[in-house]
């Protein structure tokens, strides 16, 4: 049997459901700000932590077509944590990925790795399971759920989407990282 990871059909766009919440979510952000864009981190599954940066449509290296999208990935590990979408430990799998609009959504794998005693013959099993999870999770996302207009600590009126989908303004923080400390649980019970 030929290694996924060397098929090239791993690589290749896949048809996906749209997923119109994250549209608005992501005009949302884009309304407010073309440069800073929220890194949020969402459980999906027990075991499936992902990460969904929405990103303009403006041509460039990432973006050829000049398409919107967003710049994911995602980390499977029976204990996985937010912190693990950075640093993966050794016996999970970890997928980076676009998801991109132009009259149909499009999943495309741009990095995906196995580490030790993982098989890569379930690279295509792994993928798969990403998409198949995304629509659900997140059909229950709003962009009054996301972002918030004042900061939680201290009132003040938020603009910048990073802040506002931290809750928390820059000074607050004391961070202006694009990078959210919590994980929103999407996981059905």
């Amino acid at each position: 049997m030929t290694n996924p990871i060397l098929d090239p059909a791993i690589w290749y766009p896949v048809q996906i459901a749209p997923m119109p919440l994250l549209v608005d979510l992501r005009s949302a952000v884009l309304i407010r700000s073309t440069t800073r864009m929220p890194k949020w981190k969402f459980r999906v599954e027990p075991d499936v932590v992902m990460q969904i940066q929405p990103r303009p449509d403006t041509r460039n290296k990432a973006n050829p077509d000049g398409l919107p999208w967003f710049d994911c990935q995602a980390v499977i590990h029976e204990d996985v944590t937010g912190a693990m979408l950075k640093d993966p430990t050794p016996d999970s799998w970890k997928m980076q990925f676009k998801v991109t609009i132009n009259n149909r959504w499009f999943f495309k794998v741009t990095s995906i790795g196995g580490y030790a005693g993982l098989r890569y013959d379930e690279a295509l099993a792994v993928r798969d399971r990403v998409i198949d999870l995304m629509p659900d999770a997140f059909a229950r996302l709003h962009p009054e759920m996301m972002l918030k207009p004042s900061c939680l600590m201290c009132g003040k009126a938020l603009t910048d989407p990073v802040s506002m989908a931290r809750w928390i303004g820059p000074e607050c923080a004391g961070t202006s990282s694009a990078v959210m400390p919590y994980i929103f649980i999407l996981e059905d019970a």
